[in-house]
């Protein structure tokens, strides 16, 4: 059973988006319900790293809402991707949603972080890294800094749009097809918006 990994930012810059993301994220979780695959859920902020699910079975994934999101506090996006993924065994992809730059991380480096990618995509792990908000560009460039693959990291022009760009991902992986760059998912879910709009 193939197994997807989210990540997903709950600081305090998210909070401006706050009911977007849990819409978004909820939608994304609806699209994935009929995939037999395990879901690994991680909130995190300079308060907490919470590994909310933990190779749970996707139907049984429960929705964000108001109380269980609950943005604040800084960006420890380094010490978030390592306690994620170190504990992890076997083939995943990893889904990274972010809206700021890190900030705030005590345990993991960035060259410990970078080792820790390029062994799991050895390992056959795929990587999609999505930059959100005002500075979505900038955000993004820090999932090439960490040594992810260029074309599989993304600005988005919103938290909508990042969790349309992660849908198509993350359906080309559960369903065996060849996952292609971060860019062409989020240009499709573009697409997407505009004939949904």
């Amino acid at each position: 059973m193939k197994t997807i990994v989210f990540l997903l930012d709950e600081t305090g810059s998210m909070l401006d988006d706050k009911v977007e993301t849990i819409q978004a994220f909820n939608g994304y979780l609806e699209g994935l319900r009929k995939e037999e695959a395990l879901f690994y859920l991680t909130l995190f902020n300079s308060e907490k790293t919470e590994q909310r699910h933990v190779g749970t079975p996707v139907a049984e994934v429960t929705p964000l809402d108001d109380e269980t999101y609950q943005p604040h506090a800084m960006t420890p996006l380094l010490d978030a991707i390592a306690k994620t993924i170190v504990p992890m065994i076997g083939e995943a992809m990893m889904v990274v949603l972010t809206d700021g730059m890190e900030n705030a991380s005590h345990e993991y480096s960035l060259d410990g972080v970078k080792a820790l990618i390029s062994e799991k995509e050895k390992a056959g792990w795929k990587f999609i890294f999505l930059g959100a908000g005002p500075d979505a560009f900038g955000v993004a460039q820090a999932g090439v800094t960490m040594g992810m693959q260029a074309a599989q990291v993304t600005p988005t022009s919103s938290s909508s749009h990042a969790m349309r760009t992660a849908s198509f991902a993350s359906a080309d992986y559960l369903s065996g097809r060849t996952v292609q760059s971060a860019v062409s998912y989020a240009a499709k879910a573009a697409e997407d918006e505009a004939k949904n709009a």
